[in-house]
Protein backbone atom coordinates (compact mmCIF):
# COMPACT_ATOMS: atom_id res chain seq x y z
CA UNK A 1 0.00 0.00 0.00
CA UNK A 2 1.47 3.33 -1.06
CA UNK A 3 0.76 6.91 0.53
CA UNK A 4 1.93 10.15 0.03
CA UNK A 5 2.09 12.62 2.26
CA UNK A 6 3.00 16.68 0.53
CA UNK A 7 5.26 18.03 2.99
CA UNK A 8 5.12 21.56 1.65
CA UNK A 9 5.07 23.80 5.21
CA UNK A 10 4.16 21.09 7.30
CA UNK A 11 5.02 22.03 11.21
CA UNK A 12 5.86 19.59 13.62
CA UNK A 13 2.40 19.28 15.11
CA UNK A 14 1.51 18.62 11.46
CA UNK A 15 3.82 15.37 11.76
CA UNK A 16 3.49 14.81 15.44
CA UNK A 17 -0.30 15.44 15.76
CA UNK A 18 -1.13 17.64 19.18
CA UNK A 19 -1.99 16.74 22.74
CA UNK A 20 -5.51 15.88 23.24
CA UNK A 21 -5.95 19.09 26.14
CA UNK A 22 -6.09 21.48 23.43
CA UNK A 23 -9.20 22.29 21.69
CA UNK A 24 -9.31 21.20 18.00
CA UNK A 25 -6.34 18.60 18.33
CA UNK A 26 -6.02 15.89 15.98
CA UNK A 27 -3.80 13.04 14.68
CA UNK A 28 -0.57 13.86 12.56
CA UNK A 29 -0.48 13.36 9.00
CA UNK A 30 1.87 9.82 9.16
CA UNK A 31 -0.87 8.69 11.56
CA UNK A 32 -3.84 9.76 9.60
CA UNK A 33 -1.38 7.89 6.23
CA UNK A 34 -1.08 5.00 8.43
CA UNK A 35 -4.65 4.65 9.41
CA UNK A 36 -5.68 5.33 5.35
CA UNK A 37 -3.57 2.51 4.47
CA UNK A 38 -4.83 -0.02 6.94
CA UNK A 39 -1.47 -1.34 8.50
CA UNK A 40 2.04 -0.12 9.04
CA UNK A 41 3.72 -2.00 6.49
CA UNK A 42 3.36 0.11 3.95
CA UNK A 43 5.06 2.59 1.62
CA UNK A 44 4.87 5.94 3.15
CA UNK A 45 6.06 8.59 0.34
CA UNK A 46 6.71 11.91 2.06
CA UNK A 47 7.14 14.77 -1.22
CA UNK A 48 9.13 17.71 -1.15
CA UNK A 49 10.47 17.13 2.16
CA UNK A 50 12.87 20.21 1.22
CA UNK A 51 9.91 22.69 1.47
CA UNK A 52 9.66 21.56 5.25
CA UNK A 53 10.79 24.01 7.92
CA UNK A 54 13.93 22.90 9.77
CA UNK A 55 12.07 21.92 13.00
CA UNK A 56 9.86 19.76 10.76
CA UNK A 57 12.55 18.06 9.51
CA UNK A 58 13.96 17.26 12.76
CA UNK A 59 10.53 15.88 13.65
CA UNK A 60 10.92 12.98 10.82
CA UNK A 61 14.28 11.53 12.71
CA UNK A 62 12.28 9.64 14.36
CA UNK A 63 10.75 8.41 11.42
CA UNK A 64 14.36 7.49 10.17
CA UNK A 65 15.62 6.24 13.61
CA UNK A 66 17.09 2.75 13.91
CA UNK A 67 14.19 1.70 16.10
CA UNK A 68 11.46 2.87 13.86
CA UNK A 69 9.48 3.85 16.90
CA UNK A 70 7.46 6.82 16.17
CA UNK A 71 5.81 9.02 19.24
CA UNK A 72 2.23 10.23 18.23
CA UNK A 73 1.45 13.18 20.34
CA UNK A 74 -2.43 12.78 19.58
CA UNK A 75 -2.50 8.93 20.21
CA UNK A 76 -0.16 9.51 23.50
CA UNK A 77 1.75 6.94 21.87
CA UNK A 78 4.65 5.22 20.51
CA UNK A 79 3.95 3.85 16.79
CA UNK A 80 6.46 0.46 15.75
CA UNK A 81 7.06 1.42 12.05
CA UNK A 82 9.21 -1.41 11.72
CA UNK A 83 7.39 -2.48 8.68
CA UNK A 84 7.36 1.21 7.26
CA UNK A 85 9.38 1.93 4.16
CA UNK A 86 9.18 5.49 4.26
CA UNK A 87 10.81 7.25 0.81
CA UNK A 88 11.67 11.30 0.97
CA UNK A 89 11.71 13.35 -2.18
CA UNK A 90 13.06 16.37 -2.70
CA UNK A 91 14.10 19.33 -5.63
CA UNK A 92 17.16 20.60 -3.51
CA UNK A 93 19.35 18.60 -1.47
CA UNK A 94 21.00 22.07 0.11
CA UNK A 95 17.56 22.85 1.64
CA UNK A 96 17.72 19.41 2.84
CA UNK A 97 19.27 19.30 7.20
CA UNK A 98 22.31 17.42 6.74
CA UNK A 99 21.07 15.08 9.71
CA UNK A 100 18.31 14.08 7.95
CA UNK A 101 20.00 13.71 4.51
CA UNK A 102 22.88 10.96 6.09
CA UNK A 103 20.03 9.28 7.09
CA UNK A 104 18.77 8.45 3.83
CA UNK A 105 20.16 6.43 1.03
CA UNK A 106 20.37 9.26 -2.05
CA UNK A 107 18.86 8.40 -5.48
CA UNK A 108 19.55 11.31 -7.82
CA UNK A 109 16.81 11.11 -10.77
CA UNK A 110 17.26 13.69 -13.19
CA UNK A 111 15.07 15.22 -15.49
CA UNK A 112 14.05 14.30 -19.14
CA UNK A 113 16.65 14.40 -21.96
CA UNK A 114 15.78 15.36 -25.13
CA UNK A 115 15.69 11.88 -27.09
CA UNK A 116 13.09 10.59 -23.90
CA UNK A 117 11.02 13.92 -24.64
CA UNK A 118 10.81 13.28 -28.34
CA UNK A 119 9.91 9.90 -27.73
CA UNK A 120 6.86 11.20 -25.11
CA UNK A 121 5.91 13.61 -28.06
CA UNK A 122 5.74 10.51 -30.35
CA UNK A 123 3.34 8.62 -28.18
CA UNK A 124 1.06 11.46 -27.49
CA UNK A 125 -1.88 9.73 -28.62
CA UNK A 126 -1.73 6.23 -25.63
CA UNK A 127 -0.94 9.21 -23.28
CA UNK A 128 -4.21 11.06 -24.40
CA UNK A 129 -6.14 7.77 -24.97
CA UNK A 130 -5.30 6.63 -21.35
CA UNK A 131 -6.77 9.78 -20.02
CA UNK A 132 -10.03 9.14 -21.94
CA UNK A 133 -10.54 5.72 -20.74
CA UNK A 134 -9.65 6.86 -16.44
CA UNK A 135 -11.69 10.13 -16.95
CA UNK A 136 -14.91 9.09 -18.34
CA UNK A 137 -16.60 12.95 -18.38
CA UNK A 138 -13.61 13.66 -20.22
CA UNK A 139 -14.45 10.67 -22.54
CA UNK A 140 -18.07 12.02 -22.83
CA UNK A 141 -16.76 16.01 -23.78
CA UNK A 142 -13.88 14.44 -26.05
CA UNK A 143 -17.26 12.68 -28.04
CA UNK A 144 -18.79 15.81 -28.10
CA UNK A 145 -16.37 17.94 -29.20
CA UNK A 146 -14.88 15.38 -31.54
CA UNK A 147 -18.61 14.82 -33.51
CA UNK A 148 -18.55 18.41 -34.06
CA UNK A 149 -15.13 19.01 -35.38
CA UNK A 150 -15.66 16.09 -37.79
CA UNK A 151 -19.14 18.41 -38.72
CA UNK A 152 -16.92 21.28 -39.54
CA UNK A 153 -14.28 19.68 -40.91
CA UNK A 154 -16.38 18.05 -43.43
CA UNK A 155 -18.41 21.13 -44.00
CA UNK A 156 -15.10 23.45 -44.38
CA UNK A 157 -13.73 21.22 -47.24
CA UNK A 158 -15.90 19.53 -50.06
CA UNK A 159 -13.82 17.42 -52.30
CA UNK A 160 -15.79 16.53 -55.79
CA UNK A 161 -14.24 14.19 -58.52
CA UNK A 162 -15.29 13.76 -61.87
CA UNK A 163 -14.22 11.08 -64.41
CA UNK A 164 -14.90 12.13 -68.28
CA UNK A 165 -13.72 9.52 -70.59
CA UNK A 166 -12.62 10.07 -74.53
CA UNK A 167 -11.93 8.26 -77.47
CA UNK A 168 -8.61 8.81 -78.57
CA UNK A 169 -6.25 7.41 -81.18
CA UNK A 170 -2.87 5.98 -81.11
CA UNK A 171 -0.47 4.82 -84.45
CA UNK A 172 0.62 1.14 -84.49
CA UNK A 173 3.51 0.29 -86.89
CA UNK A 174 2.36 -3.86 -88.00
CA UNK A 175 4.08 -6.29 -90.07
CA UNK A 176 1.78 -7.84 -92.81
CA UNK A 177 2.13 -11.69 -94.17
CA UNK A 178 4.73 -11.08 -96.79
CA UNK A 179 6.94 -8.85 -94.28
CA UNK A 180 5.65 -5.39 -95.38
CA UNK A 181 4.97 -2.83 -92.45
CA UNK A 182 2.17 -0.27 -92.09
CA UNK A 183 0.23 2.02 -90.22
CA UNK A 184 -2.86 1.49 -88.55
CA UNK A 185 -4.69 3.79 -85.76
CA UNK A 186 -5.95 2.19 -82.90
CA UNK A 187 -8.56 3.29 -80.56
CA UNK A 188 -8.19 3.72 -76.45
CA UNK A 189 -9.74 4.98 -73.94
CA UNK A 190 -8.40 8.28 -72.55
CA UNK A 191 -9.47 9.00 -68.52
CA UNK A 192 -9.83 12.63 -67.26
CA UNK A 193 -10.20 12.84 -63.40
CA UNK A 194 -11.01 16.16 -62.60
CA UNK A 195 -10.38 16.88 -58.82
CA UNK A 196 -11.72 19.67 -56.96
CA UNK A 197 -11.33 20.77 -53.53
CA UNK A 198 -13.53 23.54 -51.84
CA UNK A 199 -12.51 25.72 -48.98
CA UNK A 200 -15.35 27.35 -47.14
CA UNK A 201 -15.01 30.43 -44.53
CA UNK A 202 -14.42 29.01 -41.49
CA UNK A 203 -17.24 31.99 -40.39
CA UNK A 204 -19.69 30.67 -42.05
CA UNK A 205 -19.38 26.93 -40.60
CA UNK A 206 -20.61 27.46 -37.07
CA UNK A 207 -24.31 27.74 -38.78
CA UNK A 208 -24.26 23.70 -39.22
CA UNK A 209 -23.91 22.98 -35.45
CA UNK A 210 -26.41 26.17 -33.95
CA UNK A 211 -29.39 25.51 -32.60
CA UNK A 212 -32.14 28.84 -34.18
CA UNK A 213 -32.13 30.84 -31.30
CA UNK A 214 -27.90 30.66 -31.80
CA UNK A 215 -28.52 31.28 -35.20
CA UNK A 216 -30.31 34.70 -34.93
CA UNK A 217 -27.36 35.74 -32.54
CA UNK A 218 -24.56 34.55 -34.87
CA UNK A 219 -26.20 36.53 -37.73
CA UNK A 220 -26.65 39.74 -35.89
CA UNK A 221 -22.79 39.53 -34.79
CA UNK A 222 -21.54 38.93 -38.06
CA UNK A 223 -23.74 41.77 -39.79
CA UNK A 224 -22.55 44.27 -37.00
CA UNK A 225 -18.80 42.84 -36.27
CA UNK A 226 -19.84 42.81 -32.94
CA UNK A 227 -19.80 46.73 -32.84
CA UNK A 228 -16.06 46.36 -32.08
CA UNK A 229 -13.59 48.63 -33.62
CA UNK A 230 -10.35 47.69 -31.87
CA UNK A 231 -11.52 44.25 -33.44
CA UNK A 232 -12.85 45.45 -36.71
CA UNK A 233 -11.46 48.42 -37.58
CA UNK A 234 -13.34 48.60 -40.72
CA UNK A 235 -16.65 48.47 -39.21
CA UNK A 236 -19.40 50.97 -39.99
CA UNK A 237 -21.31 50.70 -37.10
CA UNK A 238 -21.14 52.96 -33.89
CA UNK A 239 -19.08 52.70 -31.09
CA UNK A 240 -18.21 53.44 -27.46
CA UNK A 241 -15.38 55.94 -29.10
CA UNK A 242 -18.21 57.71 -30.99
CA UNK A 243 -20.24 59.91 -28.09
CA UNK A 244 -23.03 62.07 -29.40
CA UNK A 245 -25.24 64.59 -28.57
CA UNK A 246 -28.52 62.87 -27.29
CA UNK A 247 -31.51 64.64 -27.56
CA UNK A 248 -32.85 65.25 -24.33
CA UNK A 249 -36.51 65.30 -22.66
CA UNK A 250 -38.36 66.71 -19.55
CA UNK A 251 -39.38 64.10 -17.04
CA UNK A 252 -42.21 65.20 -14.93
CA UNK A 253 -41.43 65.63 -11.37
CA UNK A 254 -43.87 63.48 -10.26
CA UNK A 255 -42.01 60.71 -12.16
CA UNK A 256 -39.07 61.33 -10.25
CA UNK A 257 -41.20 60.79 -7.01
CA UNK A 258 -41.07 56.42 -7.66
CA UNK A 259 -37.80 55.45 -5.91
CA UNK A 260 -37.28 53.14 -8.29
CA UNK A 261 -37.94 55.21 -11.36
CA UNK A 262 -35.61 57.60 -10.27
CA UNK A 263 -32.54 55.16 -9.11
CA UNK A 264 -32.91 53.76 -12.88
CA UNK A 265 -32.84 57.26 -14.21
CA UNK A 266 -29.96 58.20 -12.11
CA UNK A 267 -28.62 54.93 -13.40
CA UNK A 268 -29.22 55.45 -17.02
CA UNK A 269 -27.69 59.36 -17.43
CA UNK A 270 -23.95 57.64 -17.09
CA UNK A 271 -24.78 55.82 -20.47
CA UNK A 272 -26.53 58.75 -22.29
CA UNK A 273 -24.54 59.51 -26.23
CA UNK A 274 -23.18 55.56 -25.66
CA UNK A 275 -24.32 53.54 -28.29
CA UNK A 276 -25.23 49.96 -27.49
CA UNK A 277 -21.67 47.53 -27.56
CA UNK A 278 -21.34 43.96 -27.46
CA UNK A 279 -19.53 43.41 -23.86
CA UNK A 280 -19.87 47.27 -22.92
CA UNK A 281 -20.60 47.36 -19.44
CA UNK A 282 -19.58 50.97 -18.14
CA UNK A 283 -19.33 54.45 -19.72
CA UNK A 284 -15.62 54.01 -20.59
CA UNK A 285 -16.49 50.76 -22.51
CA UNK A 286 -20.28 51.71 -23.37
CA UNK A 287 -23.55 49.75 -22.54
CA UNK A 288 -24.39 46.43 -23.25
CA UNK A 289 -27.97 45.00 -21.06
CA UNK A 290 -26.44 41.38 -19.80
CA UNK A 291 -29.89 40.00 -19.02
CA UNK A 292 -30.98 41.30 -22.45
CA UNK A 293 -28.15 39.71 -24.68
CA UNK A 294 -26.89 40.35 -28.24
CA UNK A 295 -29.79 41.01 -30.18
CA UNK A 296 -32.31 41.95 -27.86
CA UNK A 297 -34.00 44.90 -26.88
CA UNK A 298 -31.88 46.33 -23.30
CA UNK A 299 -34.87 48.21 -22.39
CA UNK A 300 -36.82 46.77 -19.43
CA UNK A 301 -39.60 48.43 -17.73
CA UNK A 302 -40.14 46.94 -13.50
CA UNK A 303 -43.40 46.17 -12.05
CA UNK A 304 -44.62 49.63 -10.12
CA UNK A 305 -42.96 52.28 -12.66
CA UNK A 306 -44.88 54.67 -14.34
CA UNK A 307 -45.29 54.30 -18.11
CA UNK A 308 -44.82 57.62 -19.54
CA UNK A 309 -45.81 59.28 -22.96
CA UNK A 310 -42.41 58.98 -25.16
CA UNK A 311 -42.88 62.79 -25.74
CA UNK A 312 -42.00 63.37 -22.45
CA UNK A 313 -40.55 59.63 -21.43
CA UNK A 314 -37.13 60.23 -19.88
CA UNK A 315 -35.08 62.96 -18.82
CA UNK A 316 -31.94 62.54 -20.85
CA UNK A 317 -32.41 59.36 -23.11
CA UNK A 318 -31.70 59.44 -26.44
CA UNK A 319 -33.71 59.24 -29.24
CA UNK A 320 -33.93 56.48 -31.62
Amino acid sequence: MLEKISCAGLQPADLKGTSIVYNNSCAGVIAQALKRAGSTRAVLLLDEVDKLPAESQFALLDLLDGHRSFYEKHLDCDIDLHQLVPVLTANDLEKVSPILRDRCDLMPMYGYTLAEKKAIAANADYIYQKSLRDNPGLQAAHNQHEHKAHTLFEKQYTLTQTIETETRYRTETRTDSEGNPYTVQVPYTYYICNVKLENFDMSHLPVYIMGEEQMSLYAVYMHTLGNRPDLFPNGTYPNASTVKEPTYYEIPPEALEDATFAAMMAEAEKYVGYPYVWGGSSPSTSFQNPAAGPGRSAKRRRAGTPQIPPASCSGRAQAG
